[in-house]
């Protein structure tokens, strides 16, 4: 290849770019965000392995409300699968409750909230990741209770944690 045949820098770059939104949905445009919640919402139709979204409100349309980040209304946007959901479904003194934020896990570096439960054999198990704009004690309550209300969803009972443990004393 030559300079000649090589495309120019610019043409490489929106290739690039598109190529990063459009497959790898690697894009921080909020619509774009609020379309990947939309398409991705729980159904009870849903098999086990399927992921969906969830954390999040609804407008009078049906259109998720992801929030703009501030205290009042945090931006949050929750994972999971059924599967991953029912790991909750134990005695509650059988498993510990693990929720840690990361910041490295993210494209555009916001945080990420790692939840799931160690069993008695320290085996950890993954129930829900979040995507959140601040670490703040609004965000983790929000994700709390996402997790909580999804679990009651899905399961049809309250979740029972007995033991609790946060990441990053």
């Amino acid at each position: 290849m030559d300079r000649s045949t090589v495309p120019e820098l610019k043409t490489i770059q929106n290739f690039v770019y598109n190529y990063k939104r459009s497959t790898l949905m690697n894009t921080g445009f909020v619509d774009d965000v609020i379309s990947l919640a939309k398409e991705s919402r729980y159904s009870p139709e849903l098999d086990d392995l399927t992921p969906f979204s969830f954390g999040y409100k609804l407008d009078n349309d049906g259109n998720p409300v992801l929030g703009d980040g501030n205290d009042e209304y945090p931006f949050i946007l929750a994972f999971s699968t059924k599967y991953m959901l029912r790991q909750l479904d134990r005695s509650p003194g059988e498993f510990v409750f693990h929720m840690d934020a990361t910041f490295k896990l993210t494209t555009k570096e916001f945080p990420l909230f790692v939840c799931g439960i160690s069993d008695a054999s320290r085996h950890f198990h993954c129930v829900a990741l979040f995507i959140t704009s601040q670490r703040t004690h609004v965000q983790y309550a929000a994700a709390l209770n996402a997790i909580s209300s999804q679990f009651c969803e899905v399961v049809g009972r309250s979740v029972n944690v007995t033991y609790f443990m946060g990441g990053g004393c």
